[in-house]
């Protein structure tokens, strides 16, 4: 795992906001807020970078590697998923091994930044417009259409991760 300095997590930071609005912000593709209000690199933000240096050159690099270089900003993290959350939800071209997919082959628990000029292939934009009259009673809908469980892992609200068993 390679350590960053604050100024390479600022430039590279730069480059991936140059890309997405020169390519990507049409398309809709959301870009990660660099620090949350207090000032703290966010995990979003830390995982993207990590995995854009030497972009267009990127390497795969393995979900342990991530987790490990998010623990140095927050050690009582359990497990990286946003480098699959910046793919399927918010638009980013990166590769994940447990997914079919085209552009490089990849083990499982790896991924790979393959662009920063297309969004994700199955990226729809925005899926959902809500008004915020019409929001509440839309997502107390949903979530019982889903069994008030997470589309994404099958968790149960208010309950522990199923995928994680805690000690």
């Amino acid at each position: 795992m390679r350590q960053l300095s604050d100024n390479e997590i600022k430039e590279i930071y730069e480059m991936i906001c140059e890309y997405h609005d020169k390519y990507l912000n049409q398309h809709g593709v959301k870009l990660p807020k660099l620090t949350d209000n207090e000032g703290n690199y966010t995990k979003d933000a830390l995982v993207f970078v990590y995995l854009s240096q030497g972009y267009p050159k990127t390497r795969s690099v393995s979900k342990s590697e991530l987790t490990q270089f998010i623990r140095q900003y927050y050690p009582n993290t359990a497990d990286v998923q946003q480098a699959r959350h910046l793919a399927a939800q918010k638009g980013w071209f990166i590769a994940a091994g447990s997914r079919d997919n085209r552009d490089v082959f990849l083990e499982r628990g790896e991924y790979q930044l393959i662009s920063l000029e297309k969004p994700y292939p199955n990226f729809k934009g925005h899926r959902i417009t809500l008004t915020e009259t019409k929001f509440p009673s839309y997502w107390e809908d949903l979530k019982i259409q889903y069994g008030n469980r997470c589309v994404t892992c099958g968790s149960e609200e208010g309950k522990p991760n199923i995928h994680w068993i805690i000690q």
